[in-house]
């Protein structure tokens, strides 16, 4: 009986350290993230609005080395985007003008990308999300110093 014990508390340690941290939106390898803001009624961009517009960087982008997000950032946006974050039901989009997004490069290509509205909280993403509020996401841009309203740029 003493002998099994030990073996017992072993597998125990073995099973839980050996957890992974589950229900993230990252299924996809990279090597960096860059957080960007734009505006998209400068440069014309005949009504797009998203962050990537013909897979390149949305030409009014107002930062273009766009802003490194850090491990603990990155955990956090890929919990939110999961949907583990969510606050209760989604509320119906009003406008859909993003003036934020996340591009995931690996290699400086990219592999998946976010456009986010604040205004009306919808966010759109490749691939796809199930956040539903994108207030949680508000605080990641505010630490990499990058303005929440249009009318701060």
């Amino acid at each position: 009986m003493t002998l099994l014990r030990p073996l017992f508390i072993s597998f125990l340690i073995i099973t839980f350290s050996s957890c992974k941290e589950e229900g993230t939106w990252i299924q996809f390898k990279y090597d960096e993230a860059r957080a960007y803001y734009y505006s998209y009624y400068q440069q014309g961009t005949h009504g797009r609005s998203e962050v990537l517009v013909n897979g390149k960087l949305n030409p009014t982008i107002l930062n273009p080395e766009g802003a490194e997000l850090d491990s603990e950032q990155i955990r956090l946006l890929g919990h939110a985007l999961n949907g583990n974050k969510n606050e209760g039901p989604a509320m119906p989009a009003e406008c859909y003008i993003p003036h934020h997004g996340i591009v995931f490069y690996n290699k400086s290509e990219i592999v998946a990308h976010i456009s986010i509205c604040f205004m009306c909280d919808r966010i759109e993403s490749v691939p796809a999300n199930h956040l539903n509020q994108t207030k949680i996401l508000e605080p990641i841009f505010e630490e990499l110093g990058i303005p929440i309203s249009p009318e701060e740029f």
